[in-house]
């Protein structure tokens, strides 16, 4: 999630998000149900209604680094539970997309991880069991500044979906166990915000495939639903147990 809320501001999913243009955000300005909002409904290319852009490979250009994170927290804030990425450099993607076809700057530095059970995106119509969301900001400069865009573009995020029967990932056991050791990382049985040796972050995000998904200009996915986001939800569904 990106963005803060009013303490006094009370939301919920029970009607999937239906309610939150009512909701308090002052003193940000609430725009949720505005353009742009976030999640959609995604298309797959066997769906009737697909008409989607569809970019080669070499057009995007995109590359990544992650790290696994050390001596770190897994917070439950009560909607999510998040984790704060460490900032050393690594925790970052480029793509030649977001420039291309956005007019933003090619390379996205990860700020944080959080998770969301079902999926928010639906694919064709359908929730899935899990999406998990990389919070990305517009990497520093060589001063250690951030750079701002004119179209207002905010932020980037990275989706990924898990279904415990309805994945489409044909995983050997030794990736298999790359994601069941990322879930077991997170220690999520221990307390409610349990702080944990090591999260296998990095090593999920080096194995799963950048190179397919939808992008699209969104927005934060909960109250104030701020604008603008670029968008990448990964196309592939990974199995979670």
């Amino acid at each position: 999630m990106i963005g803060s809320v009013n303490a006094s501001a009370e939301w919920t999913y029970l009607t999937n998000g239906a309610d939150w243009a009512s909701v308090d955000t002052a003193p940000d300005v609430n725009k949720c149900a505005t353009t742009n909002q976030s999640p959609i409904n995604l298309l797959s290319e066997k769906a009737d209604a697909f008409d989607y852009t569809i970019y080669k490979g070499e057009e995007d250009a995109i590359t990544k680094d992650y790290s696994n994170q050390f001596n770190t927290q897994n917070n439950n804030n009560g909607h999510t539970t998040q984790v704060t990425l460490d900032q050393t450099g690594t925790n970052f993607y480029t793509s030649k997309l977001a420039e291309k076809v956005f007019n933003t700057g090619t390379a996205w530095e990860g700020m944080q991880f959080h998770l969301h059970a079902g999926s928010e995106h639906t694919i064709d119509g359908e929730r899935y069991d899990l999406e998990m969301h990389t919070v990305h900001y517009p990497k520093k400069d060589a001063d250690g500044n951030r750079p701002t865009y004119e179209n207002e573009f905010i932020a980037s995020a990275m989706g990924l979906v898990f279904s415990v029967d309805k994945y489409t990932a044909d995983l050997t056991f030794a990736q298999q166990q790359v994601v069941d050791n990322f879930f077991d990382s997170l220690k999520w049985s221990d307390t409610a915000s349990p702080t944990v040796d090591m999260v296998t972050y990095g090593s999920l995000m080096e194995l799963v495939d950048f190179e397919n998904r939808w992008v699209y200009k969104g927005s934060v996915t909960t109250p104030p639903c701020a604008t603008f986001v670029y968008w990448n939800v990964l196309s592939t569904i990974y199995p979670v147990s």
